[in-house]
């Protein structure tokens, strides 16, 4: 009967720990990045309207609306319509990728914890006891090796 070699799962559990690792970090600038997009959309959007709104406030200050002002102000209005439209979106998306990133991290830091969990029970623990044995082995030896001289 063919026996097959133990799969080195050591290695296995060193992976899934440090998979994990690199994925919290992954999500972590993902995160940040599109909180960083989403700052500048709201930034711009707020700078379209307070240009609507002082426009809009200087043609009423000087009671004329000549066409040339009210075909501007209606353009303005469609941008900021169409900017709105446009935040909306970005905003959708931005909480998209955030509550992915989030889950993403939270399965990375379940998966760092496992896996750092499962390579020092079942391999560090033994790998320690062994290493404990062989000193305990080389000291015996070497206060033998004293008493005799």
């Amino acid at each position: 009967m063919i026996t097959l070699p133990s799969l080195p799962t050591d290695n296995l559990y060193k992976f899934i720990a440090i998979s994990g690792l690199v994925l919290v970090v992954t999500s972590a600038v993902i995160i940040w990045s599109h909180d960083k997009t989403l700052t500048s959309i709201v930034q711009e959007q707020a700078r379209r309207t307070s240009l609507l709104a002082a426009e809009r406030k200087q043609v009423i200050d000087t009671q004329a609306l000549p066409e040339q002002k009210k075909t501007e102000i209606a353009q303005m209005e469609a941008q900021l319509k169409s900017g709105y439209k446009v935040f909306d979106i970005a905003l959708g998306a931005a909480n998209f990728y955030g509550f992915l990133a989030l889950g993403l991290d939270l399965v990375a830091l379940l998966a760092a914890a496992i896996g750092f969990w499962l390579w020092y029970t079942r391999v560090q623990v033994h790998h320690d006891r062994i290493l404990a044995a062989h000193a305990k082995q080389i000291t015996q030896s070497k206060s033998q090796g004293s008493e005799e001289a």
